[in-house]
């Protein structure tokens, strides 16, 4: 054994996960906010996680409002709409997604319940077999 002390190796290395890429959107106060809270890197994959999905949801509300503003001066009214419309995507495809899972447990509770029934049926029928067809001369013990 080595008697020379251990270092930690996370302080040594910094962050396990990178910075998400930050969004450039018309308002200074949410591009002040994103810098601040996810330009760094994380040690935590849950808040990496979060940070990511801050991150996409804001660049994604600003593709769409790049879409409907066009060539217009910044508006406030097509900004709440682009955040909007974001919003009920995400609340839909959330819905479509429980959906869906329900659906698949339905299918995996059925597959289950009818793996279930023949196993125990082949179950029944090994025994029956075995009574059935118990081997009558074979020697007894006394």
């Amino acid at each position: 054994m080595s008697s020379e002390p251990q270092t930690s190796s996370t302080a040594t290395r910094g962050p396990a996960y990178k910075a998400p890429i930050i969004p450039n959107t018309p308002s200074s106060t949410i591009n002040s906010m994103l810098r601040t809270r996810c330009e760094k890197g994380f040690n935590n994959p849950i808040k990496a996680g979060i940070a990511f999905m801050i991150c996409f949801m804001f660049t994604a509300i600003n593709k769409v409002y790049d879409t409907f503003r066009k060539d217009q001066p910044h508006s406030h009214t097509v900004w709440m709409m682009s955040s909007s419309a974001i919003t009920l995507g995400v609340i839909l495809g959330t819905v479509v997604a429980y959906h869906a899972a329900l659906a698949m447990a339905v299918v995996v509770h059925s597959l289950l319940y009818i793996g279930a029934w023949v196993v125990g049926l082949f179950a029944l029928a090994l025994g029956i077999a075995g009574m059935v067809f118990f081997d009558k001369d074979g020697k007894r013990s006394e």
